[in-house]
């Protein structure tokens, strides 16, 4: 068996498998290895990422008490309880944002819900519960074992425009181990493939 069949073979378990991703919760920029990030300084759509219409850039001083990760502005919803959904142009494996524009004045506490889909079908989604200090300063993020191309945020039950900044997607960090797992399953399916053909 050659090695494109053995990688052909690895890809085709790897599908096989996508119907039951399994979901990590991220709690940090740090626990991803971010290969896009949108700080909505300039622009809307960029990179891999399109925004649902009527999403707009935002002052954070507008939605969040002027409180944001980075420069001076975010992504505001089109109006509420609509989410802000993102259709990306290839699959990846983790998102993460801030969320703001919690505040006590309109909403009782609420969770934010971060899912991702693969095409229609929704693979899985975690929550943050809102601090309600307004502040964009609260990241929500996932992962999957599953490459999603559609990333939607909503908050839960809460009458706020959602507001988000620092857009960021990538492929998850490798757990210790990860790496040296799939090189032992490659090269196992290599051997059982040789021992058949001698």
């Amino acid at each position: 068996m050659s090695k494109l069949s053995i990688l052909s073979a690895a890809a085709l378990l790897a599908t096989s498998l996508g119907a039951n991703a399994t979901i990590t919760q991220l709690f940090a920029p740090g626990e991803m290895a971010t290969s896009f990030v949108n700080d909505f300084e300039t622009t809307i759509n960029a990179g891999p990422a399109t925004f649902n219409a009527g999403t707009q850039l935002f002052s954070a001083c507008g939605a969040a008490s002027c409180v944001t990760p980075s420069g001076t502005q975010g992504l505001l919803s089109a109006s509420f309880p609509d989410s802000i959904v993102a259709t990306l142009s290839g699959g990846y494996q983790s998102v993460g944002m801030y969320f703001g524009n919690d505040d006590r004045c309109c909403s009782a506490v609420f969770d934010a819900v971060l899912s991702v889909y693969s095409g229609a079908t929704l693979l899985g989604s975690v929550s943050v519960t809102a601090n309600m200090n307004d502040h964009a300063d609260q990241f929500i993020g996932l992962s999957s074992t599953v490459a999603f191309d559609k990333v939607e945020i909503s908050y839960s039950g809460a009458s706020l425009f959602n507001y988000i900044d620092d857009f960021r997607v990538g492929a998850p960090v490798p757990e210790p181990g990860t790496y040296a797992l799939m090189l032992a399953g490659l090269l196992g399916v290599g051997l059982v493939a040789r021992r058949r053909k001698a």
